[in-house]
Parts: structure tokens; C-alpha cells; sequence
């Protein structure tokens, strides 16, 4: 029986927005520098909160259908999320933090775009796919086994 999928691409968004905030009060509010590593921190926690829901809710790891929709569905969430937080940051920033943006676009080679935008998406699919699949189905193991005793 497949499921709905609307309310778990909802709480990825909240999830993953939330986080997204947090990470930067953080690194605006106290001048840290977090890298890149705090991207795969938002996703992997909006992924694995909206895998624990879904088990949660459906006693079930979701199928390999539900899985692949759950994984694009959330990656073009994530996607979303950052162009308008780029926009909002951009807009309080000042329009000279977008000049800025705009040169550095101009001054990566296309070689590095072509070769980072799949591997980062790559990096994306496998981080949702671990999450929607083994952590959902350790997940789901565990709660069941939980629930036996």
C-alpha cells in the first residue's frame, strides 16, 4: 500500500529550513566558519527526521517507488529552500553581497560547474537514498523490535 508523500517532503522543509537558520545564526551571529560539511548536516538531519516519520507513521521502511520519490522530492525541496534563503540572505546583506555573488559566478571556470554541480548532486541522491532506505530500515527494525518486548 504506498503512501502519501506530501506531509514527509513538508517536515524535510521545516526540518531542513530549521536547521538551515540555526546553521546560519551560527555562522553569521558568532563568525564561525562551518564549510560545506554543515550542508550535508542539514540534509542528513531533514532526511532522517522524515524517514523516522514516515517509519513512525506507517510501521514501514518506505518502498523503493516511495523511496525514489522521497529522495527527488526532497532534493528539489533542498534546492528550493536555498535559492530563496540565498535571496533573503542577499536582501539583508545588501545588494552589494549579490554583486559579489555574481562575480564569483563569473570567475569559476565552466570545467569546475560541470564537474561540481553533478557530483554535489550525486552526494545529494546517495546522502537521501542512505537515509530513506538503510537508516529508515534500521529505523523501522529497531522501533519493531522495541515494540515485540
Amino acid at each position: 500500500m504506498r503512501t502519501s508523500l506530501g506531509r514527509y517532503w513538508v517536515i524535510f522543509a521545516l526540518i531542513y529550513a530549521g536547521v538551515m537558520l540555526l546553521v546560519n545564526v551560527v555562522t553569521h551571529g558568532f563568525n564561525i566558519d562551518l564549510g560545506s560539511g554543515a550542508n550535508v548536516a542539514m540534509l542528513f538531519a531533514a532526511g532522517y527526521g522524515s524517514a523516522i516519520k514516515f517509519v513512525n507513521d506507517n510501521k514501514r521502511a518506505p518502498d523503493a517507488v516511495e523511496k525514489r520519490k522521497l529522495i527527488w522530492g526532497s532534493f528539489s525541496i533542498s534546492i528550493a529552500i536555498s535559492i530563496v534563503a540565498m535571496f533573503v540572505l542577499s536582501m539583508i546583506l545588501g545588494e552589494e553581497s549579490w554583486r559579489e555573488f555574481i562575480q564569483f559566478l563569473h570567475e569559476v571556470p565552466v570545467i569546475v560547474w560541470t564537474i561540481t554541480i553533478p557530483v554535489i548532486t550525486l552526494l545529494y541522491y546517495f546522502l537521501l537514498s542512505f537515509m530513506y532506505g538503510w537508516g529508515a530500515r534500521k529505523y523501522a527494525e529497531k522501533a519493531t523490535a522495541k515494540n515485540a518486548i
